[in-house]
């Protein structure tokens, strides 16, 4: 006989939403860690990075053949990440527990990376890559 199904502890006034993330994000993750939720669209022919949320809370994760995470997320926080995934890719990045701060982050795009790396005086590899790839 099969064991009942799992049932996510899932907070009052939230809702559990499930999204695929890479395996080794999935690997990492745990259910009651927090992670930051940013999107990489695609804004005129130029990639970039959008925050969507900070410190969200993990109700679960699944590593089958597409991992995935669970999120605790407010109503409305349902519809913004409903519509990142329909315009970009999901990326989690995993926070320290006891880290409960919300940040912003600024957009990041490939212009924005080279002009950081030559202020850092490290731009030469980012260009040597690119021109390698394009």
């Amino acid at each position: 006989m099969a064991p009942p199904p799992t049932v996510l502890a899932v907070p009052q006034g939230y809702r559990a939403m499930t999204i695929p993330i890479d395996a080794g994000f999935a690997a990492m993750a745990r259910p009651g860690d927090r992670c930051d939720l940013i999107f990489v669209v695609d804004a005129v022919g130029e990639m970039h990075t959008d925050l969507h949320m900070s410190a969200i809370r993990i109700l679960a994760t699944g590593t089958g053949a597409r991992p995935t995470v669970t999120l605790a997320l407010s109503p409305s926080e349902v519809g913004y990440v409903a519509s990142g995934m329909a315009h970009g890719t999901p990326s989690l990045a995993l926070r320290n527990p006891e880290d409960q701060e919300m940040v912003s982050l600024e957009k990041a795009s490939l212009s924005r990376l080279i002009t950081y790396f030559e202020e850092q005086k490290i731009g030469m590899v980012v260009r040597t890559h690119i021109w390698a790839r394009g």
